[in-house]
């Protein structure tokens, strides 16, 4: 039987994983020109790297968590 903990941190992982590339795509996609920026974009953008830092951060993933919490702002 799959501990809570091990079902838990799976969970982390596949979300994360989903979450992470949805972040490449999103910010690789992103054009230098602020005022060109779609506002709308950033904020969906900025929803799942801080879903993903606050997820990394209980589960004891600091360091994805500190990067994602860092791209979220």
């Amino acid at each position: 039987a799959m501990s809570v903990a091990v079902d838990l941190w799976n969970r982390f992982v596949t979300g994360a994983v989903r979450d992470a590339d949805a972040l490449d795509d999103g910010m690789s996609s992103l054009i230098p020109d602020a005022d060109a920026l779609d506002r709308s974009r950033l904020g969906a953008l900025a929803a799942l790297a801080f879903r993903l830092g606050t997820s990394g951060l209980l589960v004891g993933a600091e360091d994805v968590a500190r990067l994602a919490l860092a791209l979220e702002r």
